[in-house]
């Protein structure tokens, strides 16, 4: 990562908020593609990272501004009970609240929870090391534990946007009330991230770290150690299967006649996980997060190749696996796995099927971390199905 920005005294909010999002938006740590979101408010106005920007290059101009009256009375609107309506009506409450509508800016979907989270500055990111605490099935108990309740909110995962707006300003509300503090030092948000907020940009950077750390810490000394000694495909074997199965997913996924791209990657993290006895099994049990699901879709392919197999057989293989995972979720894979040998991953071009390897390495160095704090928490069928119709993260992807 880059280093701890300089603020000079000349400096507004969004000169600062700027340099904040460049610094969690550098590297895979904090975020991917067009993941998280940053703010910074005044009593009047809310500037909110645009959707489907990238905190990495976000300019002062790729902030939305917004009039926090018309947030506030967002939340005495009434939606739709229908998901999909609901989510369109509040897509049009925010798009009302624009100050410069005319700029064809779309504010972030989790612009009215920026808005209800006090501090002048408010970071949200998808930390890979926080997201295995929050992707644990004890990570409420052991979040408690390690930061003090007085100190943290935690958030059940709920639905991204409106719905999610809504439970953290009654969260926030409660908090108050319990505690007399105007704000926590973070918030923890279940299979999704964490908020951190303050009226000082050095305070977001010693909260954050006062989160990792302690997770560390925890991670380093008291966590199990699942470990079995990986059986990699022999060398020879494993040049032949990728040199075979790359084209052939290729032509197999390919779109209106046109080849996708498909990249290999073997990392020591990955053949981990493909040679790990319960891999299978983790990777069948669906998606941990709203990111996973937009760049890699729900389920990967999981495939055991012979490398002995004939080129014939292998295509025809292939064939019927594409198949039979297109009609089982609805999409063809954006993932495939292979047993003892790695992850393909694939994409309209080369960028897209880089973000979809780093987004699934991203679940996997979650997932073998979470299981060894309390098992792993996938996101529920209806959760999952929600997402992958979504408008708006079909729009962030």
């Amino acid at each position: 990562m880059m280093h701890w920005p300089t603020f000079d005294p000349s400096d507004d909010p969004l000169d600062v908020i700027t340099k904040i999002s460049h610094f969690y938006g550098d590297g895979v740590e904090f975020v991917i593609a067009g993941g998280g979101n940053t703010s910074c408010k005044n009593d009047e106005h809310l500037w909110v990272k645009a959707s489907g920007t990238s905190l990495a290059t976000v300019s002062p101009e790729g902030f939305v501004e917004l009039d926090r009256a018309a947030l506030a009375e967002t939340f005495l609107q009434e939606f739709d009970d229908d998901p999909t309506t609901r989510e369109a009506q509040y897509k049009d409450a925010l798009n009302a609240a624009r100050i410069y509508p005319e700029r064809g800016q779309r504010g972030s979907v989790e612009s009215l929870m920026h808005h209800a989270i006090p501090g002048r500055y408010v970071v949200h990111t998808h930390s890979t090391q926080m997201n295995k605490l929050t992707c644990s099935e004890a990570g409420e108990d052991l979040a408690q534990q390690l930061y003090g309740k007085d100190n943290i909110i935690w958030i059940p995962f709920v639905d991204p946007g409106y719905i999610l707006s809504k439970v953290i300003h009654k969260a926030m509300g409660e908090y108050t009330q319990a505690t007399g503090r105007d704000k926590p030092r973070a918030i923890l948000l279940q299979n999704h991230g964490i908020i951190v907020m303050a009226d000082e940009p050095d305070q977001i950077r010693e909260d954050t770290d006062w989160l990792l750390s302690g997770l560390a810490e925890h991670i380093d000394h008291s966590a199990t150690v699942i470990s079995h000694r990986p059986v990699f495909m022999p060398s020879e074997a494993a040049v032949s299967v990728i040199n075979r199965v790359a084209p052939a997913l290729r032509l197999l996924l390919a779109e209106d006649g046109i080849p996708k791209i498909v990249n290999f990657c073997d990392s020591p993290v990955v053949q981990e996980f493909v040679c790990d006895p319960n891999g299978e099994t983790i990777a069948r049990s669906g998606p941990l997060n709203p990111d996973q699901i937009v760049y890699c879709k729900s389920f990967p392919l999981w495939l055991d190749i012979d490398p002995a197999i004939t080129d014939d057989q292998l295509t025809e293989t292939l064939r019927a696996a594409v198949a039979a995972h297109t009609e089982t979720t609805g999409f063809p894979p954006k993932i495939v796995l292979v047993k003892d040998l790695g992850l393909f991953s694939v994409g309209d071009d080369a960028k897209a099927a880089e973000t979809t390897r780093l987004m699934y390495t991203d679940a996997i160095k979650i997932m073998l971390t979470a299981r060894t704090l309390g098992n792993i928490h996938f996101l529920s069928q209806r959760d999952r199905e929600f997402i992958d119709g979504w408008e708006v993260e079909q729009f962030r992807r």
